[in-house]
């Protein structure tokens, strides 16, 4: 089956000109239109860094992936499944293949010479490449559009892109070129504006149960985000570390809203009909507090384990 095509533009007197094919089981074959025959084939390799060992991968269809195909003078762009993005460049005999996000170049063989990494963009299979000149644009399952120089090997912009709607929106009030934007596919996505890159971005969705329904960051101490999900699940996530503190009290159903807020009465026991208490006594200043399943709940950001 064949997975993706490409023309080769620009080619020597009496070359070519070239069609390259791939197709699912990482094969990409190479046309001499004008001579109207097959010149070659090869493989592309599952991981051509080299700096690390692919994981063992029982299910042997999962090797089976798109490699998408775009020519850039008379060199072949491909990718890896594992997010890689190669150069393909003709010698007698054979092809040669150089990791563009990578500092050195290896020969295709049937081991793969080590080599340290400059950027490896893509942390998942390349769904797209497209050559706007000497900028190769790619997008993948990681949901991230890059830009990347071919000529200068430079890595030029990032754009975040979303599987699912957005359903929470908010500003770091300590640093307003943060945005944090919630969204149904169960990831957070941080956009920096003003950095170097036009646009950075993090991505989080380890240990995110549910869908995003609301966000709020810290009055505070800067880059803690607390959120809830439409699983019940109530956490927040300290930026700088990465780490998720989860708060062991689900609701039952949606949490729709979370905030950060000072304690109801912190110094004595009082009861309200609509809130719930862990402690008669909170040394904190700000609490997370969860609205779900017709109720508010208070949390102690120093007892995430407290039952209610």
């Amino acid at each position: 089956m064949t997975a993706s095509t490409g023309w080769q533009q620009n080619r020597s007197e009496g070359d070519g000109p070239f069609f390259a094919s791939s197709d699912h089981g990482r094969n990409i074959y190479l046309w001499d239109v004008s001579a109207k025959r097959y010149v070659t084939k090869f493989s592309v390799p599952i991981m051509a860094s080299g700096y690390k060992k692919p994981p063992p991968v029982k299910d042997k269809s999962k090797l089976k992936q798109h490699i998408p195909l775009a020519w850039h003078n008379k060199a072949l762009l491909s990718s890896t499944i594992h997010g890689e993005l190669l150069r393909w460049t003709m010698q007698v005999g054979k092809w040669k293949y150089k990791a563009l996000h990578l500092l050195s170049c290896c020969v295709l063989c049937s081991v793969f010479s080590a080599v340290k990494p400059l950027h490896h963009l893509h942390n998942r299979a390349i769904y797209n490449l497209l050559l706007v000149g000497d900028v190769a644009v790619t997008s993948g399952q990681d949901r991230m559009l890059y830009g990347y120089d071919v000529a200068r090997q430079t890595h030029l912009f990032q754009l975040s892109t979303l599987g699912a709607f957005a359903t929470s929106l908010t500003f770091c009030p300590q640093d307003a070129s943060r945005l944090a934007v919630g969204s149904m596919d169960n990831t957070i996505r941080l956009l920096k504006f003003g950095s170097p890159i036009p646009l950075q971005t993090l991505t989080f969705s380890h240990n995110i149960k549910g869908k995003i329904l609301s966000l709020c960051w810290h009055p505070e101490q800067e880059g803690h985000l607390l959120f809830g999900t439409a699983t019940g699940q109530v956490a927040w996530f300290n930026i700088s570390t990465g780490h998720l503190n989860t708060f062991s009290y689900y609701h039952q159903k949606a949490s729709y809203k979370v905030e950060w807020a000072p304690p109801v009465c912190p110094h004595k026991s009082v009861h309200l009909s609509f809130f719930n208490f862990s402690h008669t006594e909170i040394s904190e200043s700000w609490c997370a507090y969860s609205f779900g399943d017709r109720e508010i709940v208070m949390r102690s950001v120093s007892s995430p384990l407290a039952s209610k």
